[in-house]
């Protein structure tokens, strides 16, 4: 435990100096959220009325992504956040008049239709990282990044095109054993839209030589990929990209350095 405390205190060292230094100020902001213990674990059946998710973080909405423009239609994304000793539990309630979904199967490119992603490097150095994406029929498509390199970004926190030609290796063929997700949609009281959920399991923790969460900070970003309709142009339909912490859009796996904090609180 001990070893642990001096590496969570070390990370939030570093956390600190990182938005003292931000170069790129509000813009650029790395946000840090404390999440609750979980007493009692999610039904993770998409339901919109358990209880439990209540108790959990709260992030109200998700910001449109940089280089969005200012005038794209930004529907309400909602992420809760919960933990125990065996799963990271996160929920996505995104309004959403018009949910396109026609993708079907494992590692589909769900990221091309509607759908959420969650990004996750537990040891925080961008040297391996996982992405997923959960479309609102419960299409799963989980990667594995790793970079054999020493990481390296732009100003923009952008990974360097060096770099990624060199020294990242993406791998879609990977399968996050334990991985748990849930999709439900809602109509009801004039409000529209699905529900993701994931349990992120505790093996992702792996490098770290654990094999549960405990009160720790973790590096992870929260994503929704919307396609509204345009209403001026029939038939076309708007790309639309919101997330918590500011990444350029489109470029979320290109931009671990830019993931935020969640700093897992003792129950």
């Amino acid at each position: 435990m001990k070893t642990n405390a001096a590496f969570c205190g070390l990370f939030l060292l570093c956390f600190l100096a990182v938005c003292a230094g931000d170069p790129g100020g509000e813009a650029f902001r790395r946000p840090c959220i404390e999440v609750p213990f979980a007493k009692k674990a999610p039904l993770l059946d998409g339901a919109e009325n358990d209880p439990t998710w209540s108790n959990g973080a709260d992030i109200p909405n998700l910001t449109l992504s940089l280089g969005m423009k200012e005038k794209v239609p930004l529907q309400k994304t909602r992420v809760r956040l919960l933990w125990d000793k065996q799963f990271l539990y996160v929920r996505f309630i995104c309004e959403d008049d018009d949910i396109l979904a026609t993708l079907k199967g494992r590692d589909a490119e769900y990221h091309r239709e509607d759908a959420v992603e969650v990004f996750i490097d537990p040891a925080g150095d961008e040297k391996q990282y996982i992405e997923l994406q959960v479309s609102p029929n419960n299409g799963v498509r989980d990667v594995l990044y790793l970079c054999t390199g020493e990481p390296k970004s732009d100003e923009y926190r952008i990974q360097t095109a060096e770099l990624v030609e060199r020294d990242i290796w993406v791998l879609v063929d990977w399968t996050f054993d334990g991985l748990k997700t849930a999709s439900s949609r809602f109509d009801s009281a004039g409000r529209h839209g699905w529900i993701a959920e994931l349990a992120i399991p505790a093996s992702c923790l792996r490098r770290l030589g654990q094999k549960e969460f405990q009160p720790m900070t973790l590096r992870a970003n929260f994503i929704r990929l919307d396609r509204p309709k345009n209403p001026a142009r029939p038939g076309e339909r708007f790309f639309v990209s919101s997330n918590w912490s500011s990444i350029f859009s489109g470029r979320a796996h290109r931009s671990p350095t830019a993931n935020g904090y969640l700093k897992l609180v003792d129950p």
